[in-house]
Parts: C-alpha cells; sequence; structure tokens
C-alpha cells in the first residue's frame, strides 16, 4: 500500500452547455498549467455517464493551494472561457486522500507524449485532430 499521497484533494463538478466541451477543455488546461506552475500537483478532467464533467485537484496543501488562489488572476481569457462554457457548477469538495493506490503514468513503463507537462497534444504544438466525440468523450489522434 502507498502512503496517502498529496496533503489535499479538490474535486470540481459542472454541468456544460451543449457544444462547450472543447472550449471547456482548452479552457481548463490552460488554467490547470499555470496553477502547476503555482505549485499544484496537478489535475484530471472527465465525464461522467450523467453528463456532469468532474476534475480533482492534487495539491501539496491547503496553504499552498491559498498561496497559488493568492498570487492574483492566472488568465483572464481561460477563464472567462471556462465560465462562458458552464451551464451548471456544483459546490466545490475537499477531500484528504487516505490511501493512494494510482499508478504513475512511468511506473506503467511505457512513457505517454507530453506526459506530465499538463497540455494537450494542440497545446504543445503537435499536430493533433482534437475533438469531443459522439458519446462525449474528449478524444486527441496524432496526425
Amino acid at each position: 500500500m502507498r502512503d496517502a499521497g498529496p496533503g489535499l484533494v479538490v474535486l470540481y463538478r459542472w454541468r456544460l452547455h451543449p457544444g462547450a466541451e472543447a472550449s471547456f477543455t482548452a479552457a481548463w488546461s490552460r488554467v490547470t498549467q499555470l496553477l502547476r506552475e503555482r505549485g499544484s500537483l496537478g489535475a484530471r478532467l472527465h465525464r461522467g455517464a450523467d453528463g456532469v464533467w468532474y476534475s480533482y485537484a492534487q495539491w501539496p496543501g491547503a496553504d499552498v493551494r491559498a498561496a497559488a488562489f493568492a498570487a492574483g488572476p492566472l488568465d483572464a481569457a481561460a477563464a472567462e472561457q471556462m465560465h462562458a462554457a458552464i451551464a451548471e457548477r456544483f459546490p466545490e469538495l475537499l477531500l484528504e486522500p487516505v490511501v493512494d493506490m494510482l499508478r504513475a503514468a512511468d511506473e506503467l513503463g511505457a512513457p505517454t507524449a507530453g506526459a506530465g507537462d499538463g497540455l494537450s497534444a494542440a497545446e504543445r504544438g503537435d499536430e493533433a485532430d482534437v475533438r469531443v466525440g459522439g458519446s462525449g468523450a474528449v478524444t486527441s489522434r496524432s496526425t
């Protein structure tokens, strides 16, 4: 069993306006990268079968998270882009990790393109076809 992992996890939940998924994903990726530069350990974005989008962000502790947001605006355009895509916002949940059983990508033995940089293929400048599929899943295919 691994230790409990990061000191704080924040779970965010949103319902998006139809057709706003790609815009939201791009803006979320930008904001998440900027938060990593301010101390976040990173985040993951998911879409549930219930149509709700979920993100959980990992932080070393509440103090690092507070300092990151106290440092001022991240990217006003990206924040507005996210806001415009959100139809409904649910209260954020602060979680205390107890046991961490996730494997890091490097533990799997197969590095992934851009692993760990928090950017999509398109944002890294890779030629890619990034779209939201019929199921709502965001996909990226190198060309």
